[in-house]
């Protein structure tokens, strides 16, 4: 808490034990503004990704536990699955572009109203 400012302290030496004595105190204030700076970081993060989605062509093996692939990945790897050496089947990402759009979207609602819903 005292790392990200929403924690201050004084320190004082007690005069008996000449141990030092901490008193803290919260600053409320900071966690509206501290949630801001990480919706801000979450929605780069968000961006990039979404970036990355459109930008790419995606495949993946009928395994549901090997990681899909680019398509330059693929064609490295002979459209076989690194992991398996399952076939690589061209994967639709339609549903995670909207998904992430939809987030991007309440994202940048919420950071511009300043409130804290997620």
């Amino acid at each position: 808490m005292y790392d990200n400012q929403l924690a201050a302290y004084r320190r004082t030496r007690d005069q008996n034990t000449g141990w030092f004595v901490y008193y803290w105190k919260l600053v409320p204030d900071r966690v509206k503004e501290l949630l801001l700076k990480r919706k801000r970081q979450v929605l780069k993060i968000l961006e990039d990704r979404l970036s990355y989605e459109q930008m790419n062509m995606f495949f993946e093996c009928s395994t549901p536990t090997c990681p899909r692939c680019t398509f330059n990945q693929a064609v490295e790897n002979s459209f076989k699955c690194p992991t398996c050496g399952g076939v690589l089947n061209h994967q639709q990402n339609e549903q995670i572009v909207s998904t992430l759009e939809e987030k991007l979207l309440k994202l940048r609602r919420t950071i511009e109203n300043g409130t804290s819903a997620s």
